[in-house]
């Protein structure tokens, strides 16, 4: 095993729409660090299916590009930072090649499975005979994308392929979350952490940096104005959902257990509420950098 990266290689993942790009604006103001963002979509999400469907494939050929990718950061800067969704998998593989520190980014569910059904997430059925066997190609769909969005397997399956469009998004949110968190848990408490995307307040980012081994330069006042102007932002009108009484109860089934492990409520409603208050709170401070919406949940592993 190679020493020459301990301390020197950090990754963003979670679901997407949860922060990650946001993360990463936030990581290339910093000097001397080395930012990216989903810079291989292809490569980053073969990984994820044949990690997510467990399939007998060599991992060499993307470590050795994820290698060469790092050294070529690592060339001009101190860290090397990729923020990811699509990594969100392949905690093992980046651990045990780079030791590297991960964080896990989260998000209401609302907002998250809102915004994936608007983009057209899982709006057709999959179509597959065998259940016992990893899910084909589906066509109409870009091969990336149909890599990246995952779907249950075995039995679960006929289930999750009935749903409405709604409850397979919620699927896949709790899905993408459990397993990450899975992984992450195998790993030792200093090597990962978990953050809301409503908690990362300027402290929360200063103490993030530090668990990758660097001291922020980025000034609050900088940080609280890329928060403000983040993708898919809070501080924007809350759009509710008009769902039917199927996908609101769809939607509660899924996210259930997991949605109040990670300070969520797990009604639809009290989703609603949550990230109503959340913008609300948003848009007040947009003035007040730094300031938290929710105590930190302290989980880390």
């Amino acid at each position: 095993m190679s020493n020459k990266f301990p301390g020197k290689v950090g990754f963003a993942i979670g679901t997407g729409r949860c922060g990650t790009t946001f993360l990463y604006r936030a990581m290339s103001e910093e000097p001397n660090i080395a930012a990216s963002h989903e810079r291989n979509h292809l490569l980053e999400n073969f990984h994820k299916y044949c990690s997510w469907n467990e399939l007998p494939v060599d991992e060499e050929g993307f470590l050795a590009e994820k290698e060469r990718e790092i050294n070529e950061d690592l060339g001009w800067a101190e860290f090397s930072f990729e923020s990811s969704g699509h990594l969100s998998f392949s905690v093992p593989a980046l651990s045990g090649r780079f030791q590297a520190r991960f964080v896990l980014l989260v998000r209401n569910p609302l907002r998250v499975v809102s915004s994936y059904v608007h983009k057209g997430y899982y709006e057709q059925p999959f179509r597959q005979q065998k259940t016992d066997l990893a899910l084909g190609f589906q066509p109409g769909r870009e091969f990336h994308h149909f890599l990246g969005r995952v779907a249950p397997r075995h039995e679960e399956f006929r289930r999750w392929n009935e749903m409405t469009q709604v409850g397979k998004v919620a699927w896949f949110w709790k899905a993408l979350n459990q397993r990450s968190l899975q992984l992450l848990e195998q790993l030792p408490t200093t090597d990962w952490t978990l953050i809301r995307l409503e908690d990362l307040n300027f402290a929360r980012y200063q103490s993030l940096t530090q668990m990758f081994g660097f001291e922020s330069q980025l000034a609050a006042d900088d940080f609280d104005q890329l928060r403000q102007q983040r993708p898919n932002s809070s501080s924007s009108s809350l759009r509710i959902p008009e769902w039917s009484d199927r996908e609101i109860s769809e939607f509660e089934q899924e996210i259930g257990d997991l949605s109040a492990r990670l300070g969520y409520p797990s009604s639809f409603a009290d989703c609603v509420d949550q990230a109503s208050t959340v913008a609300s709170a948003e848009k007040k401070s947009s003035k007040r950098p730094g300031r938290s919406f929710y105590a930190r949940l302290g989980l880390s592993g």
